[in-house]
This record gives structure tokens, C-alpha cells and sequence, in this order.
């Protein structure tokens, strides 16, 4: 599935990952495939079912800030940081995700300082 993935061949791998048992791993690699499917409620579904296995990842918690940027649900940020313990400056892709979602909902001085952060 992860070469199918990485083949951009997404509809077949995410076909393979239907097969799999929804280990952390493979709820992972299907959030990511949602993602560049442009499917963010799927997307965001499945980095809800990964985040019940405590994954305790850095990459794991950007990608679930900008997954639900993208599904227009920016307003969730903020309270999804807090309950996975992060801080907008704690990765410099944190920063920016979290200036993406203050722009969103029409900060933009804070959005400003964010995007100086991540820079």
C-alpha cells in the first residue's frame, strides 16, 4: 500500500489498505492517501480513530492540524492542539498550520507573527 502511495497510485492503495487490520500504521498511511484525495471528513475520521491508539508523534499532530484546516474546520484547531499538547511554535510546520487557521478565521496579525515563527 505504501508503495502504491508513494506511486501516487492512491485509489489502489488505499484499495490494499481495506484489507489490512487498522493498526496505527495503516490508519496513518490512510489519512495521508485521504488527504491527497482531497477527502479531508474521511481524512480527519481516520486521524480520529489513530489518535484513540496514543500515537505520540510530532508528524502525527501537524498532520492532524492541517488535515482539519483543510476540511474547513479551523475553527477545531486551537482545542486540538490543546488536547494533543502542542504549541503553535513547538515545529516550525505547527506554526505555519496554526497561522493557516488564523487566517481562516480572519486574524491575521496573529497569522502574521505565526508565519514570521515558522520562517
Amino acid at each position: 500500500a505504501y508503495c502504491l502511495y508513494r506511486q501516487n497510485k492512491l485509489q489502489e492503495a488505499l484499495d490494499c489498505l481495506r484489507l489490512q487490520e487498522k493498526n496505527p500504521s495503516v490508519l496513518q498511511l490512510e489519512a495521508q492517501i485521504f488527504y491527497r484525495l482531497g477527502k479531508m471528513d474521511a481524512c480527519t475520521q481516520s486521524y480520529d480513530k489513530l489518535r484513540k491508539f496514543k500515537v505520540d508523534s510530532s508528524d502525527v499532530y501537524v498532520n492532524i492540524i492541517a488535515a482539519l484546516i483543510a476540511a474547513g474546520r479551523a475553527s477545531e484547531v486551537q482545542s486540538m492542539m490543546d488536547t494533543l499538547k502542542v504549541t503553535a511554535n513547538s515545529r516550525f510546520e505547527m506554526a505555519y498550520n496554526a497561522a493557516c487557521s488564523m487566517i481562516e478565521k480572519k486574524k491575521y496579525s496573529d497569522a502574521e507573527k505565526l508565519l514570521l515563527s515558522a520562517r
